[in-house]
């Protein structure tokens, strides 16, 4: 896989990505299960701390931060339209503008699925490098044990990525504090007039012993002290 075809194939998409992947059903009901895991895990960070959004895309979490980071320059204007008072930056993963130890917490989600396992380590790497000791990491990647459930086929790069929780847990420099699992239910297959009141049963499910059945398991990494 080469990292300028996920680029191009995202600058493509950018003048209609928030309006095609995100306001319609479906795509309100992941952002309303994400923004739910991200106000818990977020609550406690104060003003004083540096919120990272990496990759931000058109900015739909950078409530959640000051900084956004992007490898597509045209997601990131996308962006920089909606807020004139936060800071972005046209970077890959690999080789982030920020110093070493200055980031309180990165946001990385719809991000590693596209990405193959050598290319993963290598972000980790660098989310390590400039994170604070203890810094968090919060991502979310498609759920291994899902994926052995259907026969999806695998296509030349987009989403292919799955992991298993050992797999996160093996990640180097980082330890598991939570996980939470979202979409376990099909909601696709649901009827459009009813996803809204299965946002609590699918929470339910997906912090309960079955969450790794989730289509989607969110992690929080936290950074090893050195």
């Amino acid at each position: 896989m080469k990292p300028d075809k996920v680029v191009c194939y995202y600058d493509e998409l950018a003048q209609d990505y928030d309006e095609n992947r995100f306001q319609n059903a479906y795509g309100r009901f992941v952002d309303t299960a994400e923004r739910s895991v991200l106000r818990e895990l977020l609550a406690d960070v104060s003003n004083e701390q540096l919120v990272v959004d990496l990759p931000c895309g058109t900015g739909r979490l950078m409530n959640f931060a000051q900084i956004g980071i992007d490898a597509s320059a045209e997601m990131l204007k996308q962006a920089q339209t909606k807020y004139h008072d936060k800071t972005f930056y046209q970077a890959d993963a690999t080789q982030l503008p920020l110093a070493d130890n200055s980031v309180d917490v990165l946001i990385s989600f719809h991000f590693l699925m596209h990405l193959n396992r050598e290319k993963i380590d290598e972000v980790f790497k660098e989310y390590h490098r400039v994170l604070k000791p203890n810094g968090r990491v919060i991502f979310d990647i498609p759920s291994q044990k899902r994926r052995a459930l259907g026969r999806r086929q695998k296509t030349d790069w987009h989403g292919n990525q799955s992991l298993s929780s050992a797999e996160v847990s093996a990640l180097s420099g980082f330890w598991v504090r939570q996980s939470y699992g979202i979409l376990w239910l099909p909601i696709h297959r649901f009827p459009k007039r009813v996803r809204a009141w299965l946002h609590q049963p699918d929470t339910w499910l997906g912090r309960s012993m079955l969450k790794e059945y989730s289509s989607y398991l969110i992690f929080e990494l936290v950074k090893c002290d050195d």
